[in-house]
């Protein structure tokens, strides 16, 4: 007969959840942003990457130019990721870095998108996305964050973990983490976010 049998979570994958408050009132004006591109008709389905997305240059200086606000997100990223990456561990505690969080593109999932492929952001170090708009009321599984475990399939654990996401969160992951958001045909509304890439540059 055993004792008590206790578990414990050996080699865990981390991910990081927060918000940032202070780019809440620039919400309205990005979804107005959004609407004023899709009726220009600027959104071509697969036309960056899947689904309906912006280029990737929404943390460059063109766009700051004309979209300041964004500086406000790029901030909050970088705020989060440093605050990451002071808690690395082994040789890399002792190695200098820099940080650059200058990747970033909007995302719009409709109803009518049926699937998203897995896939990572390699070569970048951590990537996120800040929801800007999440339909309510969406039954669970849909419009889910949805990660794929790195590791070996085995029998003691699930291969999947699912975020719910909500308005106003930062959702911050390994940049090599398989992941892929779950459709959402019962929403009323278009699930927005702001993906975004961190890249690190060691020194030697």
């Amino acid at each position: 007969m055993t004792t008590q049998l206790r578990r414990a979570e050996l080699f865990g994958t981390p991910i990081w959840q927060t918000t940032l408050p202070e780019f809440s009132p620039y919400h309205d004006k990005v979804m107005q942003a959004m609407r004023e591109r899709w009726d220009a008709g600027l959104f071509e389905y697969h036309q960056y990457a899947f689904g309906y997305n912006t280029p990737t240059d929404i943390f460059g200086e063109e766009s700051f130019k004309a979209n300041p606000h964004y500086r406000v997100l790029q901030a909050g990223l970088r705020s989060a990721c440093e605050r990451i990456l002071e808690r690395r561990e082994g040789y890399a505690k002792k190695v200098a870095c820099q940080l650059n969080c200058i990747q970033a593109w909007i995302r719009l999932q409709t109803p009518e998108d049926k699937g998203f492929p897995w896939h990572h952001h390699i070569p970048a170090e951590l990537s996120g996305v800040y929801f800007v708009n999440v339909p309510g009321s969406l039954p669970l599984g849909e419009g889910d964050l949805t990660f794929q475990d790195s590791q070996p399939g085995n029998i003691f654990q699930t291969s999947f973990h699912s975020v719910r996401p909500e308005t106003g969160a930062l959702v911050i992951f390994p940049s090599y983490l398989l992941h892929k958001p779950t459709p959402c045909p019962s929403a009323t509304d278009w699930r927005i976010g702001v993906n975004m890439d961190a890249y690190v540059e060691w020194s030697r």
